[in-house]
């Protein structure tokens, strides 16, 4: 049997190989996410400047996730203007900024529910938001949301785990890239996370 290949495995020991595969992948998310805050807590955080056409970085964002999209059958609408931005910046830091925000969008949306993400340009000013119809968030709760190791109490019932970091991370990495956060939602009736970065 060659490496990767389950053929010979039975349905039990499949099972068990998801499970350790599953956890696995858990806890390189939470090493992964300590390290994150540890270097950008520390200033240590080593910048990628890369150029990157945002439309096009965007649909593989979303593509990363396609497999609960899937799952769940969640309608995705991207929206981007006519000319597309080409864009010198931390590709990493874009990395975590919008890969958590359409992960979480992702999780806490119902089966067929919708997902929606796009950007503008004002100026020289990027607006980028990810919106969805999805748990949404008590409202009492919102100016915690961004708090270390803070998750929303309806989340933690929809799913038990998590760190409370991503969002915290979240925050962080788009005041490294300049910019500001903020959030809209209501319980039970969707979230939009909208960030402003300055182009200069």
């Amino acid at each position: 049997m060659t490496h990767g290949d389950t053929s010979g495995f039975t349905e039990k020991q499949l099972r068990y190989a998801d499970k350790i595969t599953a956890n696995a992948q858990r806890m390189k998310a939470l090493i992964d996410d300590f390290l994150s805050v540890s270097q950008l807590e520390t200033g240590t955080f080593q910048a990628d400047m890369q150029e990157i056409d945002l439309s096009q970085y965007l649909q593989e964002i979303i593509d990363e996730f396609e497999g609960t999209i899937a799952q769940k059958q969640l309608q995705v609408a991207l929206e981007t203007p006519p000319q597309p931005l080409v864009w010198q910046t931390d590709r990493r830091l874009l990395h975590i900024v919008t890969s958590n925000l359409v992960s979480n969008a992702a999780k806490y949306t119902p089966a067929n529910g919708r997902l929606h993400v796009g950007y503008n340009i004002n100026g020289r000013t990027l607006t980028f938001w990810v919106a969805d119809s999805g748990i949404g968030i008590p409202s009492n709760e919102l100016e915690n949301l961004f708090s270390k190791f803070y998750r929303a109490s309806n989340a933690r019932k929809e799913r038990a785990q998590g760190t409370g970091l991503g969002l915290y991370i979240v925050k962080q990495s788009v005041e490294m890239l300049g910019g500001q956060i903020t959030v809209q939602s209501r319980q039970d009736a969707g979230t939009t996370f909208t960030v402003t970065i300055p182009l200069a």
